[in-house]
This record gives structure tokens, sequence and C-alpha cells, in this order.
């Protein structure tokens, strides 16, 4: 006698369906877990450039004070970045305003990512300079790290995902911002 060797659609297809149904499970988790990973690293950009402000806000007029901030996220990296209002490479969403801002990818794209990615807070100073440093850390990347500086690069800091001291210094009409440590 001879077997039908033909699977029996109606015994197979529950099967079906439930692979394909665990496949979009695990698809649906995988994302949720992205998108919290993506959107914490947003939510920390907002964090900072609010308490930057704060910080500004809180110098006194001539005075340089210190301050230390938690650094977030990893790839891609995010800086912070400041412009006075008639500086060129200002994001369009602060001129004419002078700003601080933190951005993703900003040394890679020329702080273009500040205007569509970018967490930005307009500031009543004339103008903002923010001294240019990435954080080199050899074990990671070369173009991330403490203390370098690229004469071409745009008015931002690199941000790691640890502690960091920043520099403010408040006049009448100027904030300066640098990498401390």
């Amino acid at each position: 006698m001879i077997k039908n060797k033909r699977g029996d659609l109606k015994e197979e297809m529950p099967g079906v369906i439930i692979a394909v149904l665990g496949l979009i499970l695990i698809s649906l988790v995988a994302y949720k877990i992205y998108d919290a990973a993506a959107s914490q690293d947003e939510k920390s950009a907002k964090r900072l450039v609010d308490l930057v402000e704060e910080r500004i806000n809180f110098a006194s007029e001539g005075e340089a004070r210190k301050f230390t901030f938690q650094g977030f996220g990893k790839k891609p990296f995010w800086y912070l970045c400041g412009w006075g209002g008639s500086q060129t490479g200002i994001p369009e969403k602060c001129f004419p305003d002078s700003c601080v801002c933190v951005c993703p990818d900003a040394y890679i794209n020329e702080g273009k990512s500040c205007q569509d990615k970018g967490f930005c807070r307009k500031l009543e100073f004339d103008d903002i300079e923010v001294e240019p440093a990435y954080i080199y850390d050899s074990t990671k990347d070369p173009y991330i790290g403490a203390g370098g500086y690229a004469p071409e690069a745009p008015p931002c800091i690199g941000i790691l995902n640890n502690l960091f001291e920043l520099g403010i210094k408040k006049t009448k009409d100027a904030i300066n911002i640098n990498y401390i440590s």
C-alpha cells in the first residue's frame, strides 16, 4: 500500500499560524526594546539642555563656574553645541536668537542635525561661545573624548555616557562654555 506523502492542510495550519504569530510577537518585542532605548537618549538630551540652560541662568554676571553633568547614550554620539545669533551654521529654529542645543552626530554633519533632531534653548545673549572639544577615548572611537580640538569643527562638545564637567562663564552679553573634564 502506498502512503500519501502530502501533508494535510487542515492538520498543519494551526502550527503554521502559531509560528507566524510567534514571529510577529518576537518582532514587536524587539521593536519596542529598540524604541525605548532610542527615546531614552532623546529624553536625556532634553534633560541635559534644560540643565545647561538652568545653570546659565543660575550663574551671576561676571562669574565663571564649573558644573558637573551626567552624560548619556551610545552611538549615535550626542553633542552640546551653541551659537550666537549672528554666527554661521546656527539652526533655523534658533535664528535670529542665540541658543544652546544638544544634537546627535553634530561633528559628522557639521551641526545640521541640530535643526532636525536637536533639542535647543534660545538664550537672551548676543554671543554664545562653545569651545569645540571632542572627547578622545581610544578604546571606543578616535573621534570622541577629552580635550581635542578640530579647527573646522562646529561649536560643539562631545558627550560621553559618564559624568563630565563644563565651565560656564557669564558676562552681560555673552556666555562661554568649555569642556573641563
